[in-house]
C-alpha cells in the first residue's frame, strides 16, 4: 500500500498554518509514532519553528522523536508511521542528499505504506537540484552565499518549491520570474497553508 509525501511551504509551525493542511497532519499523525528530521536546523536556523512542531506533535502523537539523518542512520526511519522534515537551512539536507542514498530509502519508506511531510527547505530538497534558489537569494543571508560543489536533492520529484511566496519581498519576486525566464524552468510559488501530494504507486 503506498504511502503519501506532501511537500508544505508552513508546515505544522503557529502562524504558518492552514486548517485543510492542519487537518491531514493531524490524521495522519494522530496516535501514530512520529519521527522529526532536523537536519534543517543544524546551523542554527528555524530553532523557534523546531520547538514548536516538536509540542505540537506530541499532543496528538503516540511517540515523537527527534533525529538528524546520516548515511549511518537513515534505515530508523522505517521505525516511524510519519516523518517530519523540518525547514530552516536547505544545505544540511543537500548534503545528506549527495553523501548517502537517502532517495532510495525514502522512496521505499513510502512505498511500504509511510508518511512524509516536507516543511519549507524540508519540501525543497524533494526536487532535483537547489541551486536556482542559491542564485535567487544569494546576499540575502549567509546561509544562502554557501559554494557547494553539488546543489542536488533527492530527486524525487521535478518540482521547485518557493516557500513562504506570501512572505517574499518584491525583489526576490522579481528575481524568481526573470530567473525562470532566463533558464526556462518552472518555480513553484507555495504560500503558508499551500502543499503538494505525491505517492509512488508503481
Amino acid at each position: 500500500m503506498s504511502g503519501k509525501i506532501y511537500l508544505t511551504s508552513g508546515g505544522y509551525i503557529e502562524g504558518q498554518r492552514g486548517e485543510k493542511l492542519d487537518k491531514i497532519i493531524e490524521g495522519s499523525s494522530g496516535g501514530k509514532k512520529v519521527l522529526i528530521v532536523d537536519n534543517a536546523t543544524t546551523t542554527g536556523s528555524n530553532l523557534k519553528g523546531k520547538g514548536i512542531v516538536i509540542n505540537d506533535f506530541s499532543l496528538i502523537a503516540e511517540k515523537v522523536e527527534v533525529l538528524t539523518l546520516t548515511k549511518d542512520n537513515l534505515d530508523e526511519i522505517n521505525n516511524y508511521d510519519v516523518i517530519y522534515l523540518l525547514g530552516g537551512d536547505v544545505t544540511p539536507l543537500i548534503e545528506l542528499a549527495n553523501n548517502s542514498n537517502a532517495s532510495e530509502i525514502i522512496k521505499t519508506y513510502v512505498k511500504n505504506g509511510g508518511i512524509i511531510f516536507g516543511e519549507s527547505a524540508g519540501s525543497m530538497i524533494f526536487g532535483k537540484d537547489l541551486k536556482w534558489i542559491y542564485d535567487i537569494k544569494r546576499g540575502e543571508k549567509p546561509k544562502w552565499d554557501a559554494i557547494l560543489s553539488s546543489y542536488k536533492g533527492f530527486g524525487l520529484f521535478d518540482v521547485n518549491i518557493f516557500p513562504h511566496w506570501n512572505k517574499v519581498s518584491e525583489q526576490l519576486k522579481e528575481n524568481a520570474t526573470k530567473y525562470e525566464e532566463e533558464n526556462k524552468m518552472v518555480i513553484t510559488r507555495l504560500v503558508d497553508g499551500d502543499w503538494l501530494e505525491f505517492d509512488f504507486d508503481e
